[in-house]
């Protein structure tokens, strides 16, 4: 179980992604500001070993409030289930 990723994960992550893609923001920029290697920062967007306090850096790097984040991704969960 400690393995598995929750939908709700995966969603916050995709609309991180996206926003980085959006904002112009390259992964080596990320790695730069954040000090660590790109495969890191490659592997902390697909959720593997991504801290609370990482993922608000990435946020802050990006100019995103982690708050905004996480209410885009439910939004985006909302809408998938509308009928």
């Amino acid at each position: 179980m400690a393995g598995t990723r929750r939908p709700g994960t995966s969603t916050i992550l995709s609309e991180l992604r996206r926003e980085l893609k959006a904002r112009g923001l390259r992964v080596a920029r990320v790695a730069e500001e954040l000090e660590v290697a790109e495969p890191t920062v490659w592997r902390w967007l697909r959720g593997e070993g991504l801290t609370l306090d990482r993922l608000d850096e990435i946020c802050a790097i990006a100019g995103l409030d982690l708050r905004d984040l996480v209410g885009r991704a439910d939004e985006d969960r909302e809408d998938a289930f509308t009928l």
